[in-house]
């Protein structure tokens, strides 16, 4: 405390108090910082918090509210919103120690202006978990029930942003029922999709779509009020997420039509992010990022901070068939903004998208960077899944022993899996069988995926093909080709996957020519797009599936062991190893110069 502090509260001149506390320094009942780089220099302080304590029983009730108030009334001279919640601190103080009455109830009322101000400035800061202990004591007096739902609505959302999932739910859930007993059914509607919205962002989409999907019907005579029709959005988001885009896009229209008519502007850039997504997820991927790019303008204009992180993180993902660079961008765009403004959910979105796609682009020091940042914290189980997934993922390929991992991420999953976290564990069980030599299973589980996640099934079925194609099963991976021609999806990535499992059927069928010249194609594709991961796995294809003893395969299959030594992919490294010396395991078995030709049999693991 100041001495300026200190004259505020006990009335004392500042002469007098500074006789007095130099006296009191040297009987060592207080401190004074006397260090000249702490900002703190010249404040006083209690040597132990028992004498501070001590001191403070001493007085009655009545002198502690009017030394709160004094406090109180010092730090809002100050003007500092520093000082929000030194300032909520002390009117909920004096709150607590005014006697029941007239005083109580003003005092209360203070102490809750202070309270959500404080709130709001954490808010601000990015500190959510701040902002909802300082709701909550807000919440311990208040009395009229339309404040207490708006009150648990604000510590909703905070904790939400705090990525305590099940904590907003419970805010929001006590929220609604108040606005229902209160029959305020324009704020009943604005809880309900806030409320759907907790759900979703912690992996319950279909528990969402059982809550917004009657109350959209509940609430539609009010369409198209700005509650309303963010439920329906909400509603929308929660049928591309339950895999129904064709519904999501038919509550859309209304929603956009709505929006754009009476200028709701945050409602119509978030109709489009999921517009655009669901399009996507209906193989309509090039519309859908020209949607999310209208709503990623609109958000840039508007300076809303939130939309424009899901309009980068969703654009991103719909550009991994197109541009998988250019969606690490966006995702890295999407993490400072997160960052900046404290979203922690949208920093672990961010951080989880960042980790698999740095995988991809071959930056693998930077995904498990990212990702063991984030394992570090406190998880809720549905983020720990994805950045675990992921980690297992770059692990395993390095040929690290993922056991451990594999075993928490079956724990955490328990014995009711969360539909939409099953993906990351069934990825990461499939690179890991594919590391390790497992073909079959690895390309059970890419299928399995494939049939659960739309959104990203022209990669798993390239995915399952190319386990097929090393287990020599010819018919599986036309299968598997004919599954992803099905999705209707089209982009560089996505045509540079169907030519790489064409290339390999055109080896095993026999037609090395035609397959060289698809492997020449694909390579120099994926080297352009700077996907060096995908060129390395192309090159252990060419030198399983065609004569190794040619020139050309052999400087490929050379290129390619540079890549996979860099990024230290022991086990892919030893696959393409053991393929290039096929020719000389012929040679010294026959004793002739032997000219192997395309081959059906698996490599060796």
């Amino acid at each position: 405390f100041t001495l300026e502090a200190l004259s505020a509260v006990s009335g004392l001149d500042v002469v007098e108090l500074e006789t007095r506390l130099r006296s009191l320094v040297r009987r060592e009942l207080l401190t004074m910082e006397v260090d000249p780089r702490s900002p703190e220099r010249g404040q006083y302080g209690f040597l132990q918090a028992l004498i501070r304590e001590v001191a403070y029983n001493t007085f009655a009730k009545k002198d502690r509210k009017l030394r709160h108030l004094a406090a109180a009334r010092f730090f809002e001279q100050l003007g500092s919103d520093e000082l929000a919640g030194a300032l909520a601190g002390h009117y909920l103080a004096a709150h607590a120690n005014a006697p029941e009455g007239t005083e109580a109830e003003a005092l209360a009322a203070q102490a809750r202006i202070a309270l959500k101000g404080a709130a709001e400035r954490a808010a601000s800061l990015g500190a959510h978990d701040q902002a909802v202990a300082f709701l909550e004591q807000a919440l311990t007096v208040v009395t009229d029930l339309a404040e207490e739902a708006q009150l648990l609505e604000r510590a909703g959302e905070s904790a939400l942003a705090a990525a305590s999932y099940e904590r907003a739910e419970g805010f929001l859930r006590r929220a609604l029922a108040l606005h229902r007993k209160r029959d305020d059914r324009i704020a009943a509607a604005r809880a309900t999709a806030s409320l759907g919205r907790a759900l979703l962002f912690g992996q319950r989409a279909e528990a969402a779509l059982e809550l917004l999907g009657p109350a959209s019907a509940e609430f539609a005579d009010l369409f198209p009020q700005p509650a309303v029709a963010a439920l329906d959005g909400m509603l929308a988001r929660a049928y591309v997420q339950n895999e129904e885009p064709r519904r999501a896009i038919e509550v859309l229209e209304r929603v956009l039509e709505a929006a754009e008519h009476d200028d709701l502007v945050k409602i119509l850039a978030d109709a489009l992010v999921w517009k655009g997504v669901a399009l996507g997820n209906l193989g309509r991927r090039r519309e859908g990022i020209g949607a999310i790019r209208a709503a990623e303008r609109l958000a840039r204009d508007n300076q809303l901070d939130e939309m424009l992180m899901s309009a980068l993180g969703l654009r991103g993902f719909l550009q991994g068939d197109s541009d998988v660079v250019g969606g690490l961008d966006a995702y890295r765009e999407g993490l400072a903004l997160a960052r900046r403004v404290g979203n922690r959910v949208g920093v672990l979105r961010f951080v989880n998208n960042i980790g698999y796609t740095a995988f991809l682009a071959g930056d693998w020091d930077e995904a498990l960077e990212v990702l063991d940042g984030q394992l570090a914290e406190n998880l809720q189980p549905v983020d720990r899944i994805a950045l675990l997934g992921n980690a297992v993922i770059v692990r395993a390929c390095r040929g690290e022993d993922v056991t451990e991992g594999l075993s928490e991420l079956q724990q955490l999953m328990g014995d009711d899996p969360l539909r939409s976290s099953s993906s990351s564990v069934d990825d990461a069980i499939a690179n890991a069988a594919l590391a390790n030599g497992r073909l079959g299973e690895a390309r059970t589980a890419w299928r399995h995926l494939a049939d659960q996640d739309a959104g990203n099934a022209p990669e798993f079925m390239y995915r399952a093909a190319r386990a097929a194609l090393w287990g020599g099963d010819t018919e599986a991976a036309r299968t598997d080709l004919a599954a992803l021609d099905a999705t209707g999806v089209h982009g560089p990535v996505v045509e540079l996957r169907r030519t790489t499992i064409r290339a390999g059927l055109a080896a095993l069928e026999m037609r090395p020519a035609d397959a060289l010249g698809l492997y020449r194609e694909v390579l120099r594709g994926w080297h352009d797009l700077g996907l060096p991961w995908d060129e390395a796995l192309t090159a252990i294809d060419m030198a399983t599936f065609l004569d190794p003893s040619e020139p050309e395969v052999r400087a490929l299959a050379g290129s390619g062991r540079e890549i996979l030594a860099r990024l230290g992919a022991k086990p892919f490294l030893a696959r393409l190893d053991v393929a290039v010396a096929r020719l000389t395991s012929a040679e010294s078995s026959t004793g002739s110069a032997t000219q192997p030709t395309a081959s059906r049999s698996a490599t060796p693991s």
